[in-house]
Parts: C-alpha cells; structure tokens; sequence
C-alpha cells in the first residue's frame, strides 16, 4: 500500500507477469509499503480539537434610542441631490478656497475682494458655515473702500451679532477709523 493505495503489478493489461518478474516486483511493492509505515509512524497524529466551551455573556444594558434635534439655523450635512452636484465635502472646499482668495485680495484689490464675497454669500447662502468670516471680511473691504456708511452699518451688525467673534476687533478697528 502506497499513500492509501493498494499497487497492482501487472505486465499490462490484464495478464499476470512470470513468476520470476511477479517475486522481484512484490519484493519492490513489499519494501515501499514498509517505508511508507516508518514515514506514517513520524507523522504526529492531528490534535484533537476541543468541543467549544459556552461562554457566559453578562446582562448588557440595553441602549437607548436617542432622538437627534438638528441644529437651529444649521445648514444639513448630507442632502439628496443630483450626481452632478458637488458633494458636500466639495462645496466647504470652494468656499474655503475663495474665502482665502478674498483675504488675499483686500490689501491690494478691495473691490475684488468685495466682489468674491458677495458671490459667495450668493452661493453658499447666510446660513453656510463661513457666514461669520465672509460678513467681517466684507465690513473690512467695505472700509478699505472708504464706503464707511455701509461699512458702519453692516460692521455695527456684525458686532451685535457676534461680539465674542475672533474677528470683532478687527471689525471694530475698521469702522472706527
């Protein structure tokens, strides 16, 4: 037996071979089944596998459904639209981009920068995330303008509604001046 098979010398066919050739190959069939014996005795037998033991799972406390309340004012952050429309990730990205092109821009380019803004606020709505820096960066461009009325006003705005703001002294300094 070889490998769990029983080898069966034949000359081909179903002839039995001569006696002479039949000894030389049963002698040969006898002297592999004994090596495969010494290899089957090294092999170490598989280990028995232990039946899975149950484990005790204590008393979880249920948890409890909780109601979500959006945010007064807060814009949502995931809506139903369209594949085309820019995802919600995309929109903060072009508004932080132009906000940051606005600032650039107040220095040297106010009526740019003033123009940027007001786009913005038409896009992203007074509701947007940015609102509160887009607002104090318009009173900023406003002043450098020297269109100090509206800057007054708008800047008086501001400062009722956000007078904790980062940006309150700055608005503060420009309608001021």
């Amino acid at each position: 037996m070889i490998g769990g098979a029983v080898v069966w010398a034949t000359s081909g066919g179903d002839t039995a071979r001569e006696p002479d050739e039949t000894a030389a190959d049963t002698a040969s069939v006898t002297a592999i089944e004994e090596s495969a014996a010494e290899t089957e005795a090294e092999i170490p037998a598989e280990p028995e596998i232990a039946p899975e033991a149950e484990v005790a799972v204590p008393d979880v406390p249920a948890v409890p459904e909780l109601e979500v309340q959006p945010v007064p004012g807060a814009r949502p952050t995931t809506t139903r639209r369209g594949d085309d429309a820019p995802s919600d990730e995309d929109a903060l990205a072009a508004e932080m981009r132009e906000l940051a092109e606005a600032r650039r821009a107040l220095a040297s380019e106010p009526a740019r920068a003033l123009a940027i803004l007001e786009r913005g606020r038409r896009e992203h709505g007074p509701r947007s995330l940015f609102a509160e820096e887009r607002e104090a960066l318009t009173v900023l461009a406003l002043a450098a303008l020297e269109r100090d009325p509206e800057a007054q006003r708008r800047g008086e705005r501001f400062l009722a509604a956000h007078p904790e703001s980062p940006h309150a002294e700055r608005v503060r300094r420009s309608i001021e001046e």
